[in-house]
């Protein structure tokens, strides 16, 4: 059996290694764009937090791949602040490229092949068993397919060193009215590094480094830029997750939780979901696991979405007391569907 994945990004690399897992004997071979795997621009396109959840400790980070730990989140919604507890070891700002890098050289271990330079945007060129779509998001397969994304959001990110507001430990994230979300990652205590950006759903035309720079003069944010990138955020499963031999994964497939825009949970996830599936041949099983899985957070973040963009029509101001109300209803689900509590 001959697997062909496309992206070397964490979904696809989660893949990989589950594939492998579960029959050594398949042949996988990993296409990636760059020149290298890990150490390139997409690799920092997102703020960096992941978790460990329920389904596997596999995706725990080697120390090496650990910008800091997190112990903390701090959610704000106009005047109201819900702070929530982590138990340690379990969540952490990571330095992405090198957690890539970790994944390359596990699945490397297990004998996958890797063609770098390799850009695929047709899968007819293709001729393997099963195709794994994990080239994120816009996915250029599923354009070519007539299956395109159809609910992104926007964010913007920028890498300030000597940030004044680095909070040791603790990630932050702001619910606006404007029906968007920014975020406060601490990355690197010695320099005081943080990630600072921007989600937004509503209103796309408006730029958002001009946005964060608002966000940044409100909240007296000062530190230098060290980096900074943007680019679509797919909002919850992107249907259909299958198609023929295809199947896929990460952003390409189940999307970040549409009210924060998580999204490296769920890519590894979706990985090794796809993983197991494929080696039994079962890509029927792969969709109905991954709906299991998401299904119930797909449909009340697209309905909070919707309803807020309603709502900021109407009056703004009635979009924090939406997201409010989330977070009295997220209290009982859990903060990011895992290990927070509420403190406050």
């Amino acid at each position: 059996m001959k697997v062909d994945i496309i992206g070397g990004g964490l979904s696809g690399l989660s893949t990989a290694i589950s594939i492998k897992d579960h029959d050594p004997s398949i042949h996988v071979i990993l296409h990636e764009k760059h020149s290298e795997i890990g150490q390139n621009r997409d690799a920092r396109k997102c703020g960096e937090a992941h978790c460990i959840e329920y389904f596997s400790k596999k995706w725990t980070p080697p120390a090496e791949a650990i910008a800091t730990e997190i112990h903390y989140g701090k959610i704000e919604a106009g005047k109201k602040t819900y702070v929530y507890k982590r138990q340690p070891g379990t969540a952490w700002i990571l330095d992405r490229p090198k957690f890539i890098t970790s994944l390359m050289e596990k699945a490397k271990e297990n004998d996958v092949e890797f063609i770098l330079n390799d850009r695929i945007t047709d899968v007819t060129k293709l001729s393997s068993d099963v195709i794994v779509d994990a080239s994120g998001c816009p996915s250029m397969i599923r354009k070519k397919l007539g299956l395109p994304h159809r609910y992104v959001s926007y964010g913007y990110q920028q890498t300030l060193t000597n940030c004044s507001a680095y909070e040791e430990k603790t990630l932050k994230i702001f619910f606006e009215n404007n029906g968007g979300y920014y975020w406060i990652f601490p990355r690197h205590p010695e320099t005081r590094e943080v990630n600072l950006g921007i989600g937004l759903y509503l209103h796309n035309h408006v730029k958002l480094p001009a946005l964060l720079e608002e966000f940044k003069k409100e909240h007296h944010i000062t530190g230098t830029i060290d980096y900074s990138i943007g680019g679509f955020i797919p909002a919850g499963l992107q249907y259909p997750l299958r198609y023929k031999n295809i199947i896929f994964v990460g952003d390409a497939g189940v999307g970040t939780l549409p009210m924060n825009g998580q999204g490296i949970y769920r890519a590894l996830m979706s990985g090794d979901i796809a993983g197991k599936y494929i080696a039994q041949q079962n890509l029927k099983g792969y969709v109905r696991e991954i709906m299991r899985e998401f299904i119930k957070m797909d449909i009340i973040g697209k309905t909070l979405v919707r309803w807020n963009s309603l709502l900021y029509h109407i009056n703004p101001t009635l979009v924090l007391s939406s997201w409010n109300y989330y977070e009295l209803f997220n209290e009982k689900l859990s903060f990011f569907q895992s290990g927070y509590h509420n403190i406050e």
